[in-house]
């Protein structure tokens, strides 16, 4: 009987010290996710009319000049400055773009807020292993198999960090 008191001591302490001390557990980089609205004009998109600059999801940033348009009617092309304020491997932007009639409902969508066409370049530490990085400067574009409706008057812009 002392035998299997002494095991359950042992274990018990095993699992107290555990418990204190912590083990930890695989990382998982959170990301952030936020979304703006914006208006068709010209047929361009402009961020820094609709929310000022630079746009902050997360860790990362979208700086003015960046933008969103149709062009030749079935062409989505994203202009875009991004940087984040710290990553220990890479940040990566991504966009998704629900284009929306006057009612507000939806009349097409492109991109992922996950993996996807609109998704920026890697953005590495500028020094070393962990930190800020550069400020990158991309453009994206995908051909949609067919032309954007005329009835789109503005787009959600969703995107994660």
């Amino acid at each position: 009987m002392r035998v299997n008191r002494r095991r359950l001591v042992v274990a018990a302490v095993i699992v107290a010290v555990v418990a204190a001390v912590g083990v930890p557990g695989p990382a998982v980089a959170d990301s952030a996710k936020d979304s703006r609205l914006l208006s068709l004009t010209s047929s361009t998109f402009f961020l820094r009319g609709a929310f000022g600059s630079p746009w902050k999801v997360g860790d990362c940033h979208l700086e003015f000049p960046s933008y969103v348009s149709i062009e030749s009617g079935q062409q989505v092309h994203l202009h875009a400055v991004s940087d984040t304020d710290f990553t220990r491997h890479a940040d990566v932007w991504h966009s998704r773009f629900d284009f929306l009639d006057a009612q507000q409902r939806l009349v097409v969508s492109v991109g992922s807020t996950d993996t996807g066409p609109f998704d920026s370049p890697d953005m590495v530490p500028a020094e070393g292993d962990e930190g800020p990085s550069i400020v990158y400067e991309w453009d994206r574009r995908v051909i949609l198999p067919n032309a954007v409706p005329s009835r789109a008057v503005s787009v959600r812009w969703l995107s994660a960090c």
